[in-house]
């Protein structure tokens, strides 16, 4: 490691990603109530354009030509926030053009991509970015799910008595999947692009008092080390059948809070209905998760790609709504300027 720098350009890209076993509720500092895992996407990506020189510990953020006074505020507080538990950070001022690959009102995590992008970002400038751990910790401290987008392909974030090294603090990559899923597609069905009644922070917070909270916890473990095995062996059906009940759980959780709240559409629940009818009449293997929105992620190996993107187009058609085919990726990137 050489001498910090005292100013560069940099521009880095990071992913989103979509969980299979879902992040759902916290403690203390954004520790995991539960482990998940996820698949690391590819087109889906949050872009920073960095300038960064010797300054007042502070961010100024463009996102997509406009000045975000609160994104940057907000940044600016994680940010110094992040420097009194690691140092090398102190004493910089970063000017950054942002972007999205995908519209903001496409459900995606845009939080994920930002946040993984801001700590990929301090990562380089401490010289660190290739101890992804690191970086993996960083993000976490700045947004609980952005830690496992710094992985390709798929990462775990929480202990787990299944995985060795997996920890509370930072995602790993894992890397144990049979070749079936080395090329799994996620087509994003965008059924609304309003505003969500609950953001994810709120509804993280609900589930601190949340009724079910104890058996969500033995829940997700179980789900957990079901997906695993399924995907150590393999077994498509397998994996289908948990990401669906962790996508409906992750639902039945936000119905059964206290205030309750919805967050699925119509349109939600009868595409999730003609998936469930199409996989019964034809065997194709096309499964269903969903995050904390209404929009819906359709999963499915290259082998069913044909059956299940004609099914896709055709409903979106119908109801003329907008899909985005994306699939697993390669984690993030870094150009120099």
């Amino acid at each position: 490691m050489g001498s910090r720098p005292s100013s560069g350009k940099i521009k880095v890209s990071t992913p989103s990603n979509i969980a299979f076993i879902k992040y759902w509720g916290k403690y203390g500092n954004q520790m995991p109530m539960n482990p998940s895992i996820s698949m690391t996407l590819d087109k889906c990506r949050t872009e920073f354009d960095v300038d960064y020189s010797e300054g007042q510990n502070s961010v100024e953020l463009i996102f997509e030509g406009t000045r975000n006074q609160d994104f940057e505020t907000k940044l600016t507080k994680l940010y110094q926030k992040l420097i009194s538990n690691f140092p090398i950070l102190d004493g910089y001022h970063f000017k950054i053009k942002s972007r999205n690959t995908f519209p903001h009102s496409a459900g995606i995590a845009s939080s994920a991509s930002a946040m993984s992008a801001f700590a990929l970002t301090l990562g380089v400038v401490s010289q660190r970015q290739n101890d992804l751990e690191f970086v993996s910790e960083l993000a976490r401290l700045c947004s609980g799910s952005a830690c496992r987008s710094v992985y390709p392909d798929y990462a775990i974030w929480g202990e787990s008595q299944c995985i060795d090294n997996s920890s509370q603090e930072h995602a790993i990559v894992f890397n144990e999947a049979h070749s079936i899923f080395n090329n799994m597609n996620d087509s994003i069905v965008i059924v609304d692009s309003g505003e969500k009644s609950v953001s994810s922070s709120a509804g993280h917070g609900l589930m601190s008092n949340h009724p079910y909270r104890e058996k969500r916890v033995v829940q997700a473990n179980t789900n957990f080390n079901s997906i695993i095995e399924a995907m150590r062996t393999g077994d498509l059906e397998k994996f289908g059948r948990v990401i669906e009940n962790e996508a409906l759980s992750l639902h039945a959780l936000m119905l059964s809070s206290d205030p309750s709240y919805i967050l699925l559409k119509p349109l939600s629940l009868q595409l999730i209905e003609e998936v469930k009818n199409m996989r019964e009449m034809t065997n194709t293997p096309l499964y269903f998760t969903i995050d904390a929105g209404p929009n819906i992620h359709l999963i499915y190996p290259d082998q069913a790609k044909n059956e299940a993107r004609n099914f896709i187009d055709n409903f979106c058609h119908k109801h003329k709504l907008t899909v985005i085919h994306d699939g697993i990726g390669k984690g993030p990137r870094i150009e120099p300027k």
